[in-house]
Formats: structure tokens, C-alpha cells, sequence
């Protein structure tokens, strides 16, 4: 009897485990199925998140100049990574939070971008733009404004810093269905990725950088032409960072320190010109990077201290006078290199101001109207001596500017050239290469290794705008009024790295 027993439980357990074990493998199956599908969405949700990256860092590459195009290059960048994305890009313009107002100054924001139309008083509609400001982020983002279309475009004349990036979608499930879950979704706040390109994208971790600004001053350019390239450089400083970025002065020709009368004939009020000009490039106590570095030229965000040796003593109209000497070019950019190596007083003026935590990026941002027009110096081409370099043959001035500009270039010194004017119809000589091929092979190629080119002579608005917004550094003006925007853009562009931002 007993021994029945004991094969009746046995046999019954058997049945148990059988029944165990068959409950257990669907349970296993199903685990393993919402596991197969729990990752196909986990992947999915990574790849879109890396395409809405993608897309946002190619866009900014083309900002603030060329918005539409970014828009474009985004949707490319994002399709690219993920094939089946399907991305809406939104422009906006960032400017700087400020802490005192607790919002941003409204007065600035043309510096940064124009996000769209102004009404009479010069503010932008409350209707068109709802601005959202973060604190902790140091930011606020303007939306700026679109045209309807697929994909949307941003109206000529307006700019923009910042792209924003979404994607949204519904994965199936493959097993999920056995258990009533067909999908799932992602998107929304989550999947965007926003990224900003130049000053306004934040106060904190701003690229270090010592800049030589050399503006052309000589007699062929008017003086309402040296008032706007006076207006052009204020715009760029507005734009700066005083405690990250440090920037020197030179004018064509030489300067000489120098008393002048800017006051009126009753009341004769006289102060020093660091960039009066000197009668020729062998001037005793002349100098071709009149003005030594400076983090003052700011009192707050946005707003000149013009009080500082820079505005007050080299920038200020009555400093800024024409100079009688020729268009020099090579010896200005060899001196304004020397300067950034350290040496002719460089080295002094760095250490006289607060040391940064990162190695500085130096530029040059080199600006001249017209073809050379040089005496003969006995210089050579090298940066390691003082000697002034001249030629009267115009060919083989622009040859010794290019050979300059490569020497600085191996330096690590990064160039932006700027032609003004004539330099864009103006040859080295009557047969010889154009000034502004020459001035775009002396500037830095773009980050990818090709090299700047001046496509056009920039003779109309559309073709100097299709120039500013190609992505090299070259850029080019046909007159005085076109400078406005020239010295921003081009500051815009030595912040050659975008960066992602959390949108407020």
C-alpha cells in the first residue's frame, strides 16, 4: 500500500512540475519578448536622439548669417543619422540673461541676431515673439520669425544663433500585441536638441581668445567709411567677453601717440590719440598695434566703456583720423602676428591682465580697402626680426602678404580678412591677381581644411551676403553701410564651435 502511494505522489508531482514548468516557459518567452521590444524602442529613442544632435550642430555651423540654410542642413544632418526621421527645426535667437532686470536687454539683441520685425518704438512685437528666460542657463531665447513652407524658411534680412531640433516616434512592438501593448511613443520636450553658435549662447565657458583687430584707415577711405568701420568694431565688442577675450588695436598706417584738439575753439579740450596717425612706417615711437590689449572695453553686457583706452583713446572719430602713408599690408600683419606671439610689447600687456584658465585662440581680423600701395623696405619674410616689409611692385606685395599670412598661420594664429570697397574690383597690378583672392587665400581655411575663396566681387547686397554667410573667413563689404554687420559675423565665426544649449 505504501509503496502505491508513493508512486501515486510521485506521478502527481510530476504533473505539477510539468505544469510549472510550462507556465514558467511562456513567462520566460514573454519576458524575453518585452525585452526584444523594450530594446528595439531603447534603440530607436538613442538613434533619434543622436539624429536631432546631429542635425543641430550641422545647422549652426551656418548661423547667424544664413538661417534658412541651417534649417536645411539640419533636416539633412538628422535624416542622414536616422533615414526614417522626420525633424522639425525651429530657429531662435539667444541673447544674454541679465541678472539686474532679470530678463534680457532688448536694446542688445540686434548685436546677437535680427529674429524678425520691430514696431515704431523699436521693440519686438509682444505678439510675434514670446521670450523665455533661464537664470541658471544665463540665457533667453527669442523664436524667431518663419516663413510658412516645408521646410520653413527665415525672411531675408532677419538671423538667427540658435536651432532647435525634434523628432518624434511611434515604435511597434513585435510581441507586445500578445499582451495588449501594441507601441509606444517618445518625443516632445524630451527628444529636442538645441544648439547655439557665438557669444550670446552663454556667459560661462566662453572660448579664451587674445584678437589683433587691424583696420585700414589710409586716405582712399572716406570719413564717413572710417565712421562706420569705428561703428563696425563697437558692435563687435558689444558682442565680447572681456573676461575670456582680450583684444589689441592697429590701424593702416602706423599710429603715433599724439595730442589733439577735440574740443572747441573757446574751450580747447585736448587729450592723447594712441592711434593718431605717424607720418610714414619709419616714424620714430610709431607702432602698427597702437592700443595693447584690453578686458575694460565693457561696463556691463552689451553697453562700451568709453572711458577705456581702447573706445576713448584709439576708436574714438577724432583718433581715427586718415593716415597719409600707403596701404601697407604685409608689415601690418607680421606686426599684428609678432604682437600675438609675445613679442613688441605683447607678451607685457598679457601679463598685466588676469591669466585665463584655457589656452587662448589668437586671431587677427585684417581689414584694408584697396590694392597695396607700398614703399620699398628692407625687410624680410620672417616674424622673428623687426624690420619693416615693403615692395613699390604691387605683384610681389600681395606675394609677400601671403607669404606672411602662411607664417602666422603655422603659428596657429587664426586669420579673418575683410575686403573693403575697391579691394574687391582692385588687382596687385594691372595684370596681376585680384586683392580679394589674395585676401581670402591669406585668410584661415575653415575647419574641415578647405581653403577661403572669394566667390564674387561682391558688387550687390545679394552676392555680399551670399560671401558673409559661406562658412570661410573671408568676408567682404562694398561700402561704408555694409560694415555694420561685417566685424560681428566675422567675430561669430573665430567661435568656430557650437554649442548645446538647454532651452529655457
Amino acid at each position: 500500500m505504501i509503496g502505491r502511494l508513493a508512486s501515486r505522489i510521485v506521478h502527481e508531482d510530476s504533473g505539477v512540475t510539468a505544469m510549472i514548468v510550462a507556465i514558467m516557459a511562456v513567462a520566460l518567452m514573454g519576458a524575453a519578448a518585452m525585452a526584444i521590444d523594450i530594446s528595439r524602442f531603447t534603440y530607436q529613442r538613442q538613434l533619434t536622439r543622436n539624429a536631432v544632435e546631429a542635425g543641430a550642430q550641422a545647422g549652426a555651423f551656418y548661423l547667424p548669417a544664413a538661417p534658412s540654410a541651417a534649417i536645411r542642413a539640419a533636416i539633412d544632418a538628422t535624416k542622414y543619422v536616422d533615414a526614417k526621421a522626420n525633424p522639425s527645426v525651429t530657429p531662435y535667437c539667444a541673447v544674454p540673461y541679465v541678472s539686474g532686470i532679470a530678463t534680457y536687454d532688448s536694446s542688445t539683441v540686434s548685436l546677437y541676431c535680427k529674429p524678425g520685425p520691430v514696431d515704431a518704438k523699436g521693440m519686438y512685437a509682444q505678439s510675434l515673439y514670446s521670450e523665455r528666460c533661464n537664470a541658471a542657463y544665463g540665457i533667453c531665447t527669442l523664436p524667431c520669425v518663419t516663413s510658412a513652407g516645408s521646410p520653413p524658411t527665415v525672411p531675408a534680412g532677419y538671423t538667427c544663433n540658435t536651432l532647435a531640433v525634434n523628432d518624434t516616434r511611434t515604435v511597434t512592438y513585435l510581441f507586445g500585441p500578445a499582451m495588449k501593448v501594441f507601441s509606444a511613443s517618445f518625443g516632445s520636450a524630451g527628444q529636442i536638441a538645441a544648439a547655439c553658435r557665438g557669444s550670446a549662447c552663454s556667459r560661462t565657458n566662453v572660448a579664451p581668445m587674445d584678437i589683433v583687430v587691424m583696420a585700414d584707415r589710409t586716405g582712399s577711405m572716406s570719413d564717413a567709411d572710417r565712421t562706420s568701420m569705428v561703428s563696425a568694431i563697437q558692435s563687435m565688442l558689444k558682442i565680447m567677453t572681456p573676461t575670456q577675450q582680450y583684444v589689441a588695436f592697429g590701424g593702416i598706417g602706423k599710429s603715433k601717440q599724439a595730442s589733439v584738439n577735440v574740443g572747441t575753439k573757446k574751450k580747447p579740450v585736448y587729450k592723447t590719440c594712441l592711434t593718431a596717425p605717424a607720418s610714414s612706417v619709419t616714424a620714430s615711437g610709431s607702432d602698427w598695434v597702437a592700443v595693447d590689449y584690453s578686458n575694460d572695453y565693457l561696463s556691463g553686457p552689451g553697453a562700451l566703456n568709453l572711458t577705456s583706452k581702447l573706445l576713448n583713446q584709439g576708436l574714438a572719430s577724432s583718433c581715427f583720423t586718415a593716415s597719409s602713408t600707403g596701404t601697407y599690408l604685409t608689415s601690418p600683419l607680421k606686426f599684428a602676428a609678432r604682437y600675438l606671439l609675445g613679442n613688441d610689447g605683447g607678451s607685457t600687456a598679457l601679463a598685466a591682465l588676469p591669466a585665463r584658465s584655457q589656452t587662448a585662440q589668437k586671431a587677427i581680423i585684417f581689414e584694408t580697402d584697396g590694392q597695396p600701395n607700398e614703399d620699398p623696405q628692407s625687410g624680410t619674410l620672417t616674424l622673428s626680426d623687426t624690420n619693416e616689409v615693403g615692395a613699390s611692385n604691387g605683384d610681389t606685395a600681395c606675394s609677400n602678404l601671403r607669404q606672411m599670412a602662411a607664417l602666422a598661420k603655422a603659428q596657429q594664429i587664426l586669420i579673418i580678412t575683410v575686403g573693403f570697397g575697391t579691394v574687391n574690383t582692385a588687382r596687385c597690378s594691372s595684370t596681376g591677381s585680384y586683392v580679394r583672392d589674395v585676401l581670402a587665400s591669406v585668410a584661415s581655411p575653415m575647419a574641415n581644411g578647405t581653403p577661403s575663396v572669394a566667390d564674387s566681387d561682391c558688387s550687390t547686397t545679394a552676392k555680399a551676403a551670399a560671401e558673409n554667410s559661406d562658412g570661410d573667413y573671408y568676408y567682404c563689404a562694398a561700402g561704408g553701410s555694409d560694415l555694420a554687420n561685417i566685424f560681428t559675423t566675422a567675430f561669430t565665426q573665430l567661435l568656430s564651435h557650437s554649442k548645446f544649449i538647454r532651452l529655457p
